[in-house]
């Protein structure tokens, strides 16, 4: 991995543009991708739900608003076991699908059945803050009750359908980089195109993208964040954050357009909000 270093611009350069060209199709039109980040077809654009939903996400996370509750931890099945994973360029964002005989879950932490991990998805810019403050990068990873619905669209704007687990990436002090970050910079130019897939030829474990520290989260009942923005989505975030280094964070931010690909957190009516905070 290399460093913003003047040895390795040029190469830096290069891996930036692939990112404009993973996000360059998400806001070119055409069928299911009439929504983007642009002025034009960004978030003050969205209708329906998106412009009239009483409870949207993403917002700002604050511990001194939140209600302290001791919930049971967080529990997750199979996110240790080495999985197929592949790349897709939906037109949007980056989105990784595992391929495992049983299916990933998350459950416990006050949850109330056992979630399937159906996806995991990017957004350049965090949508969440915390405590006002925008973190370079969040994942997240979506969950529908396989159980109560037979597939994540079944699901989709059912109160008990959807759990999203939200996680946080912070630029570290150290110059280390962050692993399983660089693997997935390594094969952005093989989804550069909208549609495009690709099948990793290492597995890789969904707890790689966890902090080490996932005991403190944030709860609350909000939002999808594309749309249509389906409302009743239940929403973990963690507290703690996973370390990326300068140089990656560099990549991210050289691109100006990639750092909006978000949705902004709503900072103005939390009022109706019932955020829990995990101690």
């Amino acid at each position: 991995m290399i460093t913003p270093s003047s040895a390795g611009k040029t190469t830096l350069l290069a891996l930036v543009t692939l990112f404009i060209a993973v996000l360059d199709s998400a806001v070119g039109g055409g069928d299911g991708h009439e929504w983007g980040y642009d002025d034009h077809n960004g978030p003050k654009k969205w209708a329906g739900t998106c412009k009239s939903g009483l409870f949207q996400s993403p917002i700002d996370l604050k511990q001194s608003i939140s209600h302290l509750r001791n919930f049971e931890p967080l529990v997750f099945f199979l996110y240790d076991k080495p999985a197929n994973v592949t790349m897709k360029n939906n037109g949007h964002t980056l989105k990784l699908t595992f391929e495992q005989s049983c299916v990933a879950q998350m459950a416990g932490g006050g949850l109330p059945a056992a979630f399937s991990l159906a996806q995991i998805h990017f957004h350049w810019g965090s949508e969440h803050t915390l405590n006002g403050r925008r973190y370079p990068l969040e994942a997240h990873f979506v969950h529908y009750n396989h159980k109560r619905y037979d597939s994540l669209g079944a699901a989709v704007g059912k109160e008990d359908g959807l759990a999203v687990l939200g996680v946080f990436y912070e630029e570290s002090s150290e110059e280390a980089d962050n692993g399983i970050v660089d693997k997935l910079l390594e094969h952005l130019a093989r989804v550069s195109d909208e549609g495009a897939e690709f099948k990793m030829t290492s597995k890789m474990r969904a707890e790689e993208l966890f902090p080490e520290d996932i005991d403190k989260f944030f709860r609350y009942r909000g939002s999808l964040t594309t749309p249509e923005c389906n409302e009743g989505v239940l929403w973990t975030v963690l507290e703690k954050t996973v370390p990326i280094s300068s140089a990656q964070v560099y990549m991210i931010k050289s691109f100006p357009r990639q750092i909006f690909a978000c949705k902004s957190s709503n900072t103005t009516s939390l009022s109706g909000f019932e955020v829990y905070l995990w101690q």
